[in-house]
């Protein structure tokens, strides 16, 4: 059974940082990130250090007892949603290659980082393996399977929506058959949807991405090598 990477969305509040550590019940060998948020205001940055500083503790007590978890740290600017997106992504990414099931721990922390978690956890359907969470009102840790509809119906669209993401100056599409050995006319008919539904713009034969997803690239970037 793999060991579990747990990505933690850690708030600014150390008592409620070492209820979501005590719930998860880590065992040797497995995983935890602290995702936290840098902040523009000094004190939300203080409760954030003191949060991870608790957690710190908790994680040097349970080694002295013989556990052996990797504590790890990702720091991450919410205001820039693009930069956001890829630190998460190459994360996840670079732990899933390790070996780990990946956990995505959402009891706390800030909502936009939350937002994007489960975003990433929709696009990629077996980056991220589950959910994990602390109900409000009854106090009880629940385990939730993270399950994306792109993995009961995959598209040659997104195939295509990567591909051209990929390419910052745009791509002909005679170029895009090349690439991703599809006919002409499944090709026709995939861009003909993404331009529909507004992802990209064609102007002589040549497609870019739409300005208005430009922020969200990375996940366009990488759906092809981590869908399979």
């Amino acid at each position: 059974m793999a060991k579990r990477s747990v990505f933690v969305n850690l708030g600014f509040d150390p008592t409620a940082a070492i209820d979501v550590f005590s719930a998860l019940q880590l065992m040797s060998g497995e995983q935890l990130v602290l995702v936290y948020p840098l902040s523009s205001e000094e004190s939300a940055n203080i409760r954030a250090e003191q949060a991870r500083n608790a957690i710190r503790s908790q994680v040097t007590l349970l080694r002295a007892a013989g556990r052996r978890i990797k504590l790890d740290e990702l720091a991450l600017d919410p205001t820039s949603l693009e930069s956001t997106l890829e630190k998460l992504i190459e994360r996840m990414y670079a732990a899933k290659k390790d070996g780990y099931n990946i956990v995505l721990e959402l009891s706390g922390g800030v909502r936009v980082i939350t937002i994007l978690m489960v975003m990433i956890s929709l696009w990629f359907p077996r980056l991220v393996d589950e959910f994990s969470l602390i109900m409000e009102v009854n106090r009880q840790r629940v385990i939730v399977p993270a399950l994306s509809p792109l993995l009961l119906f995959p598209n040659s669209s997104l195939k295509i929506l990567s591909c051209v993401s990929m390419h910052g100056e745009g791509i002909r599409r005679k170029d895009v058959v090349k690439m991703l050995h599809m006919s002409e006319g499944n090709v026709s008919r995939a861009v003909s949807r993404l331009k529909r539904l507004g992802f990209v713009n064609e102007k002589l034969r040549v497609l870019t991405i739409n300005e208005k997803y430009s922020a969200l690239t990375p996940l366009f970037k990488r759906f092809s090598e981590l869908s399979h």
